[in-house]
């Protein structure tokens, strides 16, 4: 429903004329040339939405309390090092934050979680203004990543990441719909 009236309302098309269609693996695509790309994601109570001209992946992760062998295991050594000296709650916290940034990256290739790429093995680098992924195809451009800060209406936490081509300029805010105001904009698509 989201992603329906987002889309719609863009690109003034009725639910009927949206098709949508999936990749060799699974993400979703509108099968309409010159269309935005769109990524999705949710978790507890939010779903999110990334809309962008060029190839866009989103992740959103409620924060729940990990014990630190867990932390350990999830981070691999090196990282899990780094956070030797942190709270547990800074710990859990960076861990969201990697592992928002991770799934964003492969959600924007295209490829989704996998064996290859793990949170062990992710090391996107500083460019000086951003987190940088190179890209698995070598055709292909680099990932600018970013994380935003979400003011949410819930009294859960979560961590949100977005990962983008570098033209594409990470959004400022988040915008919150409440469900009565989504089915609204939904219904004025049928």
């Amino acid at each position: 429903m989201l992603l329906s009236a987002l889309l719609g309302e863009r690109l003034q098309l009725r639910y009927e004329e949206l098709i949508f269609r999936r990749s060799g693996y699974g993400k979703p695509y509108l099968d309409l040339p010159g269309t935005p790309a769109f990524n999705l994601s949710h978790s507890g109570r939010m779903v999110v939405c990334a809309v962008a001209h060029t190839e866009v992946g989103i992740d959103v992760e409620r924060i729940e309390p990990l014990d630190r062998a867990t932390l350990r295991t999830m981070l691999g050594a090196e990282a899990a090092g780094r956070t030797a000296r942190m709270t547990e709650a800074e710990t859990t916290d960076f861990f969201y934050g990697r592992w928002t940034l991770l799934e964003s990256w492969l959600k924007a290739e295209g490829t989704g979680l996998n064996n290859k790429h793990t949170l062990e093995t992710f090391a996107p680098r500083f460019d000086g203004e951003s987190l940088v992924m190179d890209p698995e195809k070598p055709e292909g451009t680099s990932w600018a990543l970013g994380t935003l800060a979400l003011d949410s209406p819930f009294p859960e936490r979560y961590a949100l990441a977005v990962c983008r081509k570098p033209q594409e300029s990470l959004p400022g805010h988040v915008q919150f719909i409440e469900v009565p105001e989504l089915i609204a904009r939904f219904r004025a698509l049928l």
